[in-house]
């Protein structure tokens, strides 16, 4: 029976520290011993023992872990009786806000805290017992609480993981899980990691809420390696409410002796921690409860794998933990890569064959393992691996049977020859280091560590002429004949190591390169049946075996899955293809291998240049690791077509690689934060065709990213998962650079990026079928120079068809097409499409929408010289918000840009263009020459520098020569031209602005009226000025500007405009009659309402603004009634033009868009 040491709530720290003394006294609570310490333990926690187990009591709760934590002990031999210890513990009075718990010194604790949260939520014996209907109460009410809010987060994830943990224990709304997947999503595409993501304020909000009126208890697996504060995720923590948290730290099980540190933060963080202990009478029954302990340990971490039921049992867990403290930190052993590697290729823990390794139906045995390794604590150091496998092995003989398989030597225990036993399924070596005396350079006495190598006997693993059972070999330091194996009778080998091992014959290393064929030879038959079909792993570190991963080798490696390579510098090409000998199509080397992992090192000259797995079907994890001091000499690495590829990771400098070909994969991070050096990296070349998953490429910070040729399409991977050829090759298709993504957000990994100055841009939406169809990538330059071509035919057709009717119909759209794009070099166009898709219901009424807004890539302001914007939802405007971690002049000064179209883009709204800050002194669209805009229904100003207050240098839009815009019923203005900008519109020729409702004037000045009243503002140069339906428009420019060459005026619609350009022209004397025609010939022509006309407003013959200068012509439809330019007339007008545009109408004199014309007119 469990016995409460004393009956209270808690005791003061003197009691504790005076019985402390007494028991210790009494011999039944012992200090910490070792192996060999005698007495027999009757009080457990945990007991020590004599020389057959060592176990300890944590010296950390000698005294209190800290000042603010009070420490409680409680005696207890059972999972049940600790519970309902902790149960009539909570009952008690001033029990504090947050109780930690260690279990038996780690042991069980968390076994404990979930007997604790199944009592109190069954239906307790009182209430079991009430009137039949009347319903059925729990044991919560015992200790004050409505809740028992269970959190286990064992396996930690993130701050965010546990907030999600605890909404999904209270069954929030669905809204609020739906914040956290679009939360997630948007640090998915900013390149967050997992172990950053923070709690969600909104959320926090409504956990608090949810909290706030009731009592509650909190039953917490804390899986961090720290103490978490729940206030943090909205949890309102309050004792003397009843809201309280029963914590445990659970980071990896079998952690039997946490570090001191953590347990006194974790404790020290607390008010109150607990700790158990047990009465034991001797040795058996103190090692029945440990093997107890540690099986109820096993069970809880096969129950965090809930995938793996069929595969994981307590059994499958103990075992694992045997074959890992049987070998401790001498071996050498890298657990964190290996672990799961070792327990399936032994064979005795997972039994799998080797055309199967799919256990009991279920998962596969590396997944099992892998789930096993990420639940379980491996970090032992020799105490703890020597007292876990004494538990183990005196708790039966099956135990001590199995650990016979598993044989560990090192060369101080093997002094003689050492023949590995016939029963032997794995074998570990390593030689270590003895000390000599030497005298250093400044004559004093150092000591010197010297390798001994251990030369591997021929006889060593022979025990048959089929070989042994061996599946494992682990060898650190060894000599042998690389001509003949010692082990080369192991036809059941599934891992080898090799580590800093060498070839006895001493041949050169080039030799042995050059001689593979006669090593073949050599070896014969028995040799290479150990490599053909059974090796599942391979791990090459420091051993200059060129046979080894010879081509030849390599073909037979049939089963082959991992590869691991570190420090070997003979490889020149890393590739997975073979190519027969009079063949140009090549075959996978090692077809099932699904990791690769090569590490290069300082001293080892690397030869690599090249990494080519491309077509590795089932590859999923790369590492390529340079801990050299110096770049790799790697120029190209190639995945294309790995579907099943998930893990790159590239970390070093890796200055030389020029190309990266990632098409086909299921990457969703490209990580190449450390692979620059000094602000440089070579890469020009970047392919990710096909990436659906794509969601970040996280690049150097900093840096500016300059590229040739950028291939992205994560629209449509079905076309591209199976691409053959050189991607190399790709870089003469037409655009060179095409950039299609499923989501906006993924231009935040471009923001870094600069393309070839010069660069043509164009974007679109793109559908779900769409994307870069293999069927025409071969030829998509021309497509795109096509679609260019009928955008302006299309004008010219159109144009021409309305010439037609218009004189009968009243209908005037625009009078002069798009001016042509200007002519580029052959390979500068870049294509962006967008796979537009509307917000969720519960995404609209989320918060996180609003930051949503798409910023396009750096390159189409900084590097485009024409840009074409069409059919987009998701921009908003253009380049879009300025990242803060960005110099604003590369996003806003478009340097370069002449030619600059957009249309049809629904959701641009505010300013179409970004307006620069305040303190901004570059020019600003210097070059810019033609600005076309078509239906932005809710673009309300194309340039607007009101909200920043900024001030257009005097260059900026001198060379605009062409301005139309149409359809935009919400537009005030288009361009202020203030003072400074004097030069502004110089070389403006064409002003065309059509079905434009809300337009107050189109360049609005900063001038006051009075100075509006002495000089005009010049046009020099603008001939044609065609104004329809703009009902509110006001002015042009200003209340007087001056246009001394203007040519041709249109005007319909504009009731609210009463005044014209001055032409600064003044009558002549009278001449001869053709003279006098010639002269009125050369006059400006203006077609206009005759009432228009009439109420217009002149200035007078001094300021050159007269009727008189002007040839006037007034329509016969003048007075026909249309619609206003309301949405009504927009949709009209939305729906015409798109009709037309998209009906495929190539604009060669037919007249089949008449026809269509006529309907609404």
């Amino acid at each position: 029976m469990a016995r409460r040491r004393r009956r209270g709530a808690n005791r003061s720290r003197v009691d504790a520290r005076r019985r402390r003394r007494h028991r210790a006294s009494q011999g039944r609570v012992g200090a910490r011993r070792r192996a060999g310490g005698g007495g027999a333990s009757r009080r457990v926690g945990i007991p020590p023992a004599a020389g057959w187990v060592r176990f300890w009591r944590s010296a950390s709760w000698a005294e209190p872990a800290a000042a603010g934590a009070k420490e409680i002990g409680i005696e207890a031999d059972s999972i049940n009786d600790a519970a309902e210890e902790i149960i009539g513990f909570l009952k008690g009075p001033n029990t504090g806000d947050v109780i930690y718990f260690h279990g038996w010194d780690g042991l069980g604790a968390s076994a404990v805290l979930r007997a604790v949260v199944e009592r109190l939520t069954r239906p307790s014996s009182a209430s079991a017992s009430t009137a039949e209907g009347q319903g059925g109460g729990t044991r919560m009410e015992e200790v004050g609480v409505d809740k028992v809010i269970h959190i286990d987060c064992s396996e930690w994830r993130n701050m965010r993981a546990l907030q999600r943990a605890i909404a999904e224990e209270l069954k929030l709304p669905q809204r609020v899980f739906a914040i956290f997947d679009e939360q997630d999503e948007e640090d998915d595409y900013n390149g967050v990691e997992q172990g950053s993501r923070g709690v969600i304020p909104s959320v926090k909000e409504a956990l608090y809420n949810e909290l706030s009126s009731c009592r509650f208890l909190v039953v917490f697996h804390n899986g961090s390696c720290s103490y978490i504060d729940l206030w943090e995720c909205g949890v309102p923590i309050t004792g003397f409410m009843n809201k309280k948290v029963l914590w445990t730290t659970s980071q990896g099980r079998f952690h039997i002796r946490p570090e001191q540190g953590m347990t006194e933060e974790s404790a020290g963080s607390s008010d109150v921690a607990i700790h158990m202990e047990a009465d034991l009478d001797d040795k058996a029954i103190a090692l029945d409860f440990l093997r107890r302990l540690l099986h109820i340990e096993a069970e809880e971490v096969a129950g965090l794998c809930p995938g793996h039921k069929n595969s994981m049992s307590p059994k499958v867990v103990l075992g694992c933990l045997l074959y890992r403290a049987l070998r401790h930190e001498e071996y050498g052993i890298d657990w964190a890569t290996h672990a799961a590697n070792y327990w399936v290729c032994d064979g005795g823990i997972l039994p799998v064959s080797g055309e199967d390794v799919i256990i009991n139906g279920g998962a596969s045995a590396w997944d099992t393992c892998d789930a096993l390794h990420r639940n379980m604590n491996l970090e032992f150091d020799k105490g703890d691996a020597e007292c876990l496998s004494e538990i183990l092995l005196l708790s039966g003989e099956e135990w001590r049977r199995t650990s016979n398989r598993w044989v560990s030597a090192t060369h101080q225990k093997f002094e003689t020859e050492i023949s590995v036993p016939p029963q032997a399924t794995s074998f570990f070596y390593t030689a270590t280091g003895r000390a000599s005396a030497s005298t250093t350079d400044d004559g004093k006495n150092a000591a010197v560590v010297a390798t001994v190598m251990l030369k591997l006997e021929d006889s060593m693993f022979g025990h048959s002429d089929d070989g042994s059972n061996l599946q494992v070999l682990h060898l650190c330091y060894c000599t042998f004949s690389f001509s003949s194996p010692p082990f080369r009778r192991c036809r059941k080998l599934r891992f080898l190591l090799l580590h800093h091992c060498k070839n006895k014959d001493g041949a050169p290393v080039a030799a042995a390169a050059e001689t593979s064929a006669a090593n073949q030879d050599h070896l014969g038959s028995s040799a290479a049946c150990c490599f053909q079909k059974s090796l599942w792993v391979l791990e090459l570190s420091h051993t200059e075996w060129h046979w080894l991963l010879s081509e030849e080798t390599l073909a037979q490696m049939d089963e082959l899955r991992e590869l691991h390579l570190k420090g070997v510098g003979f490889i020149k090409r890393l590739t997975n293809k073979c190519y027969g000998k009079n063949s140009q199509s090549s075959t996978l080397l090692l077809p099932n291998l699904t990791k690769l992992r090569l590490i290069l090192e300082t001293g080892v000259e690397d030869d690599i240049d090249e990494v080519d797995l491309s077509c590795s079907s089932i590859l999923n994890t790369i590492q390529i690791i340079n801990n050299a001091a110096t770049s790799t000499k790697v120029e190209r690495i190639s995945l294309r077509g790995c579907t099943q590829m998930k893990n790159l990771h590239l970390m070093g400098p890796f200055l030389e690689v020029v190309e990266l070909d990632l098409s086909g994969t299921q990457i969703e991070t490209l990580d190449l934060l450390t692979t620059a050096r000094d602000d440089y990296m070579r890469i020009r070349r970047l392919f990710l065709l096909g990436c659906e998953k794509l969601r970040a490429i996280l690049w150097p910070q900093d840096k500016w990213i300059d590229l040739d040729v950028v291939l992205i399409d994560t629209t449509n991977h079905a076309e591209w998962s199976d691409m053959e050829g050189n991607s190399s090759k790709h870089e003469d298709h037409r655009p060179r650079n095409i950039i299609c993504v499923r989501d906006a957000r993924l231009f935040r990994s471009l923001q870094l990026v600069r393309i070839s100055v010069g660069v043509c841009v164009q974007i679109s939406s793109t559908r779900a079928s769409q994307g870069i169809n293999s069927s025409t990538r071969g030829d998509r330059g021309q497509q795109l120079t096509r679609r260019h071509a009928n955008l302006y035919n299309t004008d010219h057709g159109i144009i021409s068809t309305f010439k037609k009717s218009s004189e009968a119909s009243g209908m005037t759209w625009w009078m002069w097409p798009c001016p042509r794009i200007p002519t580029e070099p052959e390979g500068s166009h870049c294509y962006i499409g967008i796979q537009d898709q509307p917000p969720t219901e519960l995404l609209q009424q989320s918060t996180i929408q609003e930051n949503r807004a798409t910023t396009l890539p750096a390159f189409v302001s900084w590097d485009a010289r024409t840009l074409h914007l069409h059919d987009s939802l998701s921009i908003t405007s253009i380049p879009g918000p300025i990242p803060p971690t960005i110099q604003s002049r590369y996003y806003i000064s478009w340097p370069d840009l002449m030619w600059c179209r957009l249309e049809r883009c629904p959701n641009m709204e505010g300013s179409v263009f970004t307006a620069p800050p305040k303190d901004w002194d570059f020019y600003i669209f210097i070059y810019l020459e033609t600005f076309w805009a078509s239906q932005l229904p809710k673009a309300r100003y194309i340039w607007d520098w009101s909200e920043t207050g900024f001030r257009p240098q005097y260059d900026s839009f001198k060379d605009l020569v062409f301005l139309h815009l149409d359809c935009c019923p919400r537009l005030v203005h288009v361009l202020p031209l203030y003072d400074l900008n004097s030069k502004g519109c110089q070389s403006l020729e064409t002003l065309e602005i059509v079905r434009c409702g809300e337009l107050r004037e189109v360049f609005p000045s900063d001038a006051s009226e009075s100075q509006q009243q002495g000089q005009p503002r010049k046009f020099p140069k603008l001939k044609r000025v065609h104004l329809y339906d703009l009902p509110k428009l006001q002015r042009i420019c200003g209340r007087r500007m001056l246009a001394p060459n203007l040519e041709t005026v249109k005007v319909k619609g504009c009731w609210g405009l009463k005044r014209l350009p001055a032409v600064g022209r003044r009558p002549r004397p009278a001449k001869e009659e053709e003279e006098e025609e010639e002269e009125a010939q050369a006059l400006p022509e203006v077609d206009c309402e005759k009432d228009w006309w009439d109420s217009l407003e002149w200035d007078g013959e001094d300021a050159g603004h007269l009727p008189s200068h002007y040839r006037k012509r007034h329509s016969a439809y003048y007075k026909e009634t249309r619609l206003r330019s309301s949405v009504l007339s927009y949709v009209f007008a939305y729906v015409f033009v798109t009709t037309v545009s998209s009906s495929g109408f190539q604009g060669n004199g037919a007249c089949e868009p008449a026809a269509f014309i006529s309907d609404f007119t």
